[in-house]
């Protein structure tokens, strides 16, 4: 993603009001564990931007329950 993209993204939303999620590039979670953080996210009701490498296996419908709230990159 652009980073200008993610900025745009970032200047909609009030100050404040987003969680930023990352474990850099040395640590390596489980599937299982990816799931959880994505519920964890999704319960929260906020806002985030996930730094994620590669793609996540998350549960259905997880895009569609953040729609709006999240930014995945």
């Amino acid at each position: 993603m652009e980073l200008a993209k993610c900025l745009d993204w970032l200047d909609m939303k009030e100050d404040g009001s987003v969680l930023y999620v990352a474990f850099g590039l040395q640590a390596r979670q489980e599937e299982a564990q990816m799931r959880e953080i994505g519920v964890g996210l999704e319960g929260s009701g906020s806002n985030f931007l996930w730094a994620v490498r590669g793609e996540p296996k998350l549960d259905d419908g997880f895009g569609d329950k953040v729609k709006g709230r999240a930014l995945m990159i």
